[in-house]
């Protein structure tokens, strides 16, 4: 009643480069085609072969992926990365897998990376490095800034910059930097908020720095009042040789500058245009050459034009007899003098 042996139809698809395919075997009641136990049936061939080879042929290169890392961010859009590499199995019985070119796999590509953890963070603290505070922050100061080539200038505070790492450089200065409470949101943005929404104490801002001991140097006061209206004066200044920093130094012998450089001077000349005076000749007979003219003062005297004399026949040559005199009394510089004196005057 029972029928041998039956191969069912059922296999499993070759997903390896040489991989196997294998048959389900049953026993059968032939009237009622339903499933028997196998030892009922009889059968004096031997069982069908349950397994055979299939696809012995190298499949193509295929992606192979890697497993994904943990998220960079607990919070506010962070990345997970996998490695995606092009493989090829050369034989079924190689255990070596080579590794190819991206182009010699078939596109798409698997992602490499996706997002994760996108929910808003809650309100912390942004600390930013020791030095990096705007100056805004602290118009009090005059601090030195950095520019893009790391030079530093001094500046008046007006214009947006950094302070440096130390308000001073010796003798007990103040380093600060900027502390912000922020929220990162689950689009990726950065919020700034007021530091009362951020749930714990706010870090330092400030902390003391550039404590050594400062080296004497030389300190200058500003320059006097000129000693001369006009004519040459002299300006004069105080220079001290100074320990400490600003506000808290005190003078010491000029000896122990001498590793500050050259002493700056403490005198220099001032105004140094002739002053303006009448001049007069001796008396006697008047000359029909000789004109009095009132001298022009020191500020006018280079923006007053002055008619030229010019001789007959375009030579240079004095007009008075008192040229000797305008040279001695250095009127040369005077437009009118020096057309009337063009011999004498003629070297000034």
């Amino acid at each position: 009643n029972y029928s041998v042996c039956k191969k069912a139809s059922m296999t499993l698809l070759c997903s390896l480069t040489a991989g196997v395919q294998e048959a389900v075997v049953i026993c059968l009641n032939k009237q009622t085609r339903e499933a028997a136990d196998q030892s009922l049936c009889v059968s004096s061939r031997r069982p069908p072969r349950l397994l055979q080879d299939c696809k012995t042929q190298p499949c193509p290169p295929r992606w192979e992926t890697g497993e994904w890392s943990s998220c960079s961010a607990t919070c506010g859009v962070g990345l997970m990365i996998r490695t995606v590499v092009c493989t090829h199995r050369p034989s079924r019985d190689s255990n070596h897998t080579l590794v190819l070119r991206d182009e010699d796999c078939q596109n798409p590509k698997p992602s490499p990376l996706q997002a994760c953890n996108r929910f808003d963070c809650p309100p912390m603290w942004d600390t930013h490095d020791w030095g990096q505070v705007k100056d805004i922050i602290y118009k009090v100061y005059h601090c030195k800034c950095l520019t893009i080539g790391n030079q530093a200038h001094v500046t008046d505070l007006i214009s947006a910059c950094f302070c440096t790492q130390c308000s001073q450089s010796c003798g007990g200065g103040v380093q600060r930097r900027q502390v912000l409470c922020k929220q990162r949101l689950a689009d990726g943005s950065i919020l700034e908020l007021p530091d009362t929404f951020c749930p714990t104490k706010s870090p330092t801002s400030q902390q003391p720095c550039g404590e050594k001991e400062c080296p004497p140097e030389w300190r200058v006061d500003a320059w006097s009042p000129c000693s001369a209206t006009c004519g040459g004066g002299a300006q004069t200044r105080i220079v001290r040789c100074m320990k400490g920093p600003e506000g808290r130094s005190e003078e010491v012998e000029s000896p122990n500058c001498l590793g500050a450089g050259r002493k700056p001077s403490d005198a220099r000349p001032c105004n140094l245009l002739p002053c303006a005076r009448w001049a007069t000749t001796s008396w006697g007979p008047v000359s029909q050459d000789i004109i009095v003219h009132k001298l022009p003062t020191a500020t006018t005297a280079h923006s007053k034009t002055y008619p030229l004399y010019i001789p007959a026949g375009g030579i240079c040559r004095d007009s008075t007899r008192y040229c000797e005199k305008v040279r001695q009394l250095e009127l040369c510089l005077l437009p009118h003098f020096k057309s009337r004196c063009c011999f004498s005057c003629r070297n000034t």
